[in-house]
């Protein structure tokens, strides 16, 4: 009997999830480029500090830049991205959920909870070198953030539980963006989905 290859990290190279279908997902990645769980545990954690120590507090002060933090919109796999919900309205893209944002008098976030899985390795499979593969810079990151965040005035009583999940992916522009002296994320938000709990 032949030895069963290891499942490999993040289902690249996995049978489709439907029981019934033996449908290959096809793998771009060698497996020698592939991140290490420890690579990629320690950048999907780094992706999660960049949420809390960046995104949340653009949202609550800095909220002349929020659109920035996600994706430009296009078609991804036939999907269109972003996808933004706050609490199950919808926003086609950053700088529509920017206007929004800001509309809202004063939002004061006390994070709780801070989760973070690696979803996939290679974002950008046409990466420019196996190695920036590697290192975890072409994985999409899945960060999930609880907490209670208040309304209005930052010294008022009143608060709302909230739950929130965001897909991040690396931005293919960093570099270029950089070299030209504009703001350039490393990571952006594809998919966003917050609600309030309470």
């Amino acid at each position: 009997m032949s030895a069963q290859t290891p499942a490999p990290l993040s289902g690249f190279g996995a049978t489709s999830a439907n029981p019934s279908s033996s449908t290959t997902i096809p793998d771009p990645v060698l497996p020698e480029q592939r991140p290490t769980l420890d690579t990629a545990t320690q950048m999907s954690s780094e992706v999660a500090e960049y949420v809390a120590q960046k995104f949340y507090p653009a949202v609550s002060a800095g909220r002349d830049i929020i659109g920035s933090f996600y994706v430009p919109p296009s078609l991804d796999g036939g999907i269109q991205v972003p996808q933004i919900s706050f609490n199950g309205n919808t926003y086609p893209d950053g700088e529509s959920f920017q206007r929004m944002i800001t509309e809202i008098e004063a939002l004061n976030f006390d994070i709780e909870s801070l989760d973070c899985a690696p979803l996939s390795l290679a974002y950008t499979p046409n990466a420019e070198s196996g190695s920036s593969i590697m290192k975890g810079k072409h994985m999409t990151v899945l960060v999930t953030v609880g907490g209670a965040v208040k309304l209005g005035d930052p010294d008022a009583d009143d608060e709302r539980g909230f739950s929130d999940s965001l897909i991040l992916v690396p931005n293919p522009n960093h570099d270029a963006q950089k070299k030209k002296g504009k703001l350039a994320r490393e990571w952006l938000v594809q998919n966003h989905n917050f609600r309030f709990v309470s």
